[in-house]
C-alpha cells in the first residue's frame, strides 16, 4: 500500500496469510504383491522351460497355461483354460476376507 512501513516480509508472516488450509499429505503408493507374483510368474515361464533339469517346474507360471499349447494355431486347450479360471477362483476366494478386513482410516 502507499505510504505503508510494511515490508513484504511481514505480509508473508501475517498471522492471516498462515492459516491457508495445508494440503492433504497422501501416503506413498503401496503395491500388493500381485506385480511381484506377475514377474516370479512370467520370469518363471520364460526361464524354466529353457532347461531340461528344472523344465518341470515352468508348470507353476500361469503363463505356461495360457501358452502351452500356441492357442493362437491350435485352439484352446481346455484344460489349460479350466486350470486358469480355477486359479481366478481361488485367488477371488482368497481376497474376499481381506477386503473385508481393509482399513480405510486416514491419519
Amino acid at each position: 500500500m502507499p505510504g505503508s512501513t510494511s515490508s513484504c516480509s511481514d505480509v508473508c508472516t501475517a498471522e492471516w496469510h498462515c492459516s491457508w488450509p495445508r494440503p492433504p499429505e497422501f501416503p506413498a503408493p503401496r503395491f500388493g504383491p500381485a506385480p511381484g507374483l506377475a514377474v516370479v510368474g512370467h520370469f518363471s515361464s520364460a526361464y524354466l522351460g529353457l532347461s531340461e533339469d528344472t523344465e518341470c517346474w515352468a508348470v507353476i507360471s500361469p503363463f505356461h497355461f495360457y501358452a502351452a499349447d500356441d492357442p493362437l494355431v491350435n485352439g484352446a486347450s481346455w484344460e489349460s483354460v479350466l486350470v486358469l479360471k480355477l486359479f481366478a477362483v481361488v485367488l477371488v476366494a482368497a481376497a474376499f476376507p481381506l477386503f473385508q478386513r481393509r482399513d480405510l482410516r486416514i491419519n
